[in-house]
């Protein structure tokens, strides 16, 4: 089963009213997310499914297309789920942070565990510095996406737009 088909990543009956808290909170972040809500399903059980599988995806399925380009918009998906803990932990919903925490736990492990620092400054993401963003400042250990950034070489050398 891939992780976007397993249940463990949907939320339990107990935690779903904090969960819609939560998601409404986020969501008055973004303004563009409540404009064109066809374009932008983003709930919390999106982003921890999608972060489970973008995960999966990369290190257990290893597909061997992947570019650097899709290892950037799948880390970045890492940074609205930390939206989310972050409003839950500021809202003070314990039960769902009981329920949430150890699964991006889990997760963050097996993206550590499959990746290494970026020293070499490839990723092109202006919140790399930011210490809660972790996952910006590491390179998969995937032969065909490390290829391609040594063959464009680090951020700081080239556009971005």
């Amino acid at each position: 089963m891939n992780a976007w088909n397993d249940p463990k990543y949907l939320a339990p009956e107990n935690v779903r009213t904090d969960v819609g808290q939560v998601e409404h909170l986020v969501l008055q972040r973004h303004p563009k997310w409540v404009k064109k809500p066809h374009l932008y399903n983003k709930t919390l059980d999106h982003y921890l499914r999608g972060w489970a599988f973008d995960v999966w995806q990369l290190f257990e399925a290893v597909d061997p297309k992947l570019s650097c380009d899709e290892f950037e918009h799948t880390v970045s998906k890492r940074s609205v789920l930390d939206e989310f803990l972050q409003v839950a932990q500021n809202e003070k919903k314990v039960d769902l942070l009981d329920w949430l925490i150890p699964l991006v736990d889990e997760i963050d492990e097996r993206f550590r565990n499959n990746t290494t620092p970026d020293k070499y400054g490839y990723i092109a993401n202006p919140n790399r510095s930011k210490p809660a963003y972790w996952f910006l400042r590491r390179l998969p250990n995937h032969p065909n996406i490390l290829e391609m950034y040594r063959q464009i070489g680090p951020a700081e050398n080239r556009s971005i737009d």
